[in-house]
């Protein structure tokens, strides 16, 4: 009689694994995040919405304030846009992107 001794072979994960949807944003925002602070009249408005006024003059401020109250930061410190509803008075406002020049030609080719 012949005994067959089966061995457990443990798979080894593929290198070549999909990627979940929380793997593609981070590498996003970060690259958004990177392009916002090159741009300097972005970073402007970003550093006025963090009330880090120091570095502007009253004439800086009176004219950031007039362009950042369209603009709103999130938790990431990424810049979005409130965008007005125009058809519907009630309808809340939409938060778009803002895409710095810079990645604008890799959106639109």
């Amino acid at each position: 009689m012949v005994a067959v001794i089966r061995s457990h072979v443990q798979e080894q994960p593929e290198s070549d694994e999909l990627m979940g949807p929380l793997e593609y944003q981070a590498p996003r925002w970060r690259r958004i995040m990177v392009h916002q602070k090159c741009d300097n009249q972005l970073m402007e408005i970003k550093k006025f919405l963090k009330s880090d006024l120091d570095c502007f003059s009253r004439g800086q401020i009176r004219r950031i304030s007039k362009q950042a109250e369209l603009y709103a930061l999130n938790v990431r410190d990424i810049l979005f846009r409130l965008g007005r509803a125009t058809n519907d008075r009630h309808m809340p406002d939409e938060l778009r992107l803002v895409v710095p020049e810079s990645l604008r030609p890799d959106l639109l080719y």
